[in-house]
């Protein structure tokens, strides 16, 4: 009988998954200009916590703060700190010494717990995750965990992603044990993002995808540096991407992108049309693309307001570039 992997745990995003800063070190707001060599030394996983979290800085010096970036809301502590966000299904939960995000669920049919408690270079972006987690259900049981490295280049571009898991499922009385890899390339050049490539293998299954982006004659300036879910979504880890902590943006906007996938039984090609409205500031305020939303933004002063945690609706995610990390086995 085939064992598959579904898709386990992919909302921690994401993208992604996953971002405040060491003690010894302060995150800078993200800006689009050069902050020289690439210091990709890990912060060891015992952050304070960053007061400048989700803080963008626009051309004349004003930061504003992400409150929301589509289907993701943000929470921030009193001091500046991310508190927790949102996904739309599921509260994600942030504590500190060690930097810390954490999930649990439960209801009639499932139980998890999931940890990731994260590392940070000396500017401050992520350089290294270790998950963990555990799930029960009526079929059986899994454990299992993980590591994440991320590496970024001179203009602090996130370029490559590699990320490590092993555990295993009980159904029925039997043990399956997994390992898996997966690996994540972005590549860049002028200060565009011109391609993100996956590829994942777990010893039962292969799969990859592409994603290629075009600049038109109509494309516009992204002077904050920023990532909004037009053109990243990447599941897991997309959350942090959005908030800063993956390191600068593109500095132009991608006016549309070409999704193509591939597995063991299929193969998948999307193409999207992205497109943006801006604040008077520069900042990106309307998008429409992979996801269709808008971004929010608070005073960087102030900590915005709390999110209630709502019951999580356990849905089949959609297909992203960070799905193959957490998985568990599924007997079919």
């Amino acid at each position: 009988m085939k064992m598959n992997f579904s898709d386990f745990f992919v909302r921690m995003n994401k993208t992604a998954f996953v971002f405040a800063t060491a003690a010894v070190c302060a995150f800078g707001a993200v800006s689009c200009g050069d902050d020289g060599d690439d210091d990709d030394a890990g912060g060891g996983g015992s952050a304070a916590g960053n007061t400048e979290s989700g803080v963008i800085q626009t051309p004349t010096g004003e930061k504003k703060r992400v409150a929301k970036a589509g289907e993701y809301s943000y929470s921030y502590n009193s001091d500046g700190t991310l508190a927790s966000f949102f996904d739309g299904d599921v509260t994600y939960n942030v504590t500190y010494k060690p930097f810390t995000v954490t999930l649990y669920y439960k209801d009639s049919e499932i139980e998890e717990n999931a940890s990731e408690v994260i590392s940070l270079n000396g500017k401050g972006y992520i350089s290294g995750i270790k998950v963990s987690y555990e799930n029960y259900d009526s079929d059986g049981d899994g454990k299992g965990s993980g590591n994440v490295s991320l590496s970024y280049d001179g203009n602090d571009h996130l370029t490559h992603v590699v990320a490590k898991s092993s555990g295993y499922r009980t159904e029925e009385g039997k043990k399956y044990n997994y390992t898996s890899k997966s690996e994540y390339t972005y590549t860049w050049e002028g200060g565009k993002l011109l391609k993100v490539a996956y590829n994942y293998s777990d010893g039962y299954e292969k799969e990859s995808e592409t994603v290629e982006y075009t600049y038109g004659s109509n494309a516009m300036q992204n002077v904050t540096c920023q990532y909004v879910p037009a053109f990243i979504d990447d599941d897991l880890i997309a959350a942090f991407f959005y908030i800063g902590y993956y390191g600068k943006g593109p500095s132009v906007l991608p006016t549309s992108c070409k999704v193509s996938y591939k597995d063991d039984y299929s193969t998948d090609t999307e193409n999207y049309t992205c497109t943006y409205t801006l604040n008077s500031d520069g900042t990106v305020n309307t998008f429409t693309g992979i996801e269709n939303g808008t971004m929010v933004y608070g005073n960087s002063a102030s900590a915005g307001s709390k999110i209630a945690a709502k019951p999580a609706i356990m849905k089949k995610p959609t297909r992203g570039l960070y799905k193959g990390f957490f998985r568990r086995i599924g007997n079919k």
